[in-house]
């Protein structure tokens, strides 16, 4: 098993911060259209891949 430093976990979150912020102004350009399809595109993905959904109160923007 691994797992991440302090410091390890400190830069993953700042980076994971900077992405969903990055993510969320792209998306906030999107015509709302796109951006439905975009989420209902994202969530076929997350379910194919077996992969649980966001938790309540984590996501971005939940007027996506």
């Amino acid at each position: 098993m691994i797992s991440l430093t302090g410091d390890g976990r400190r830069i993953a979150n700042e980076a994971t911060g900077r992405r969903r912020r990055e993510n969320a102004r792209i998306v906030d350009v999107m015509p709302s259209g796109q951006r439905r399809h975009l989420v209902e595109a994202l969530q076929a993905f997350t379910e194919a891949g077996g992969e649980p959904s966001v938790a309540n109160g984590a996501q971005a923007h939940a007027t996506w």
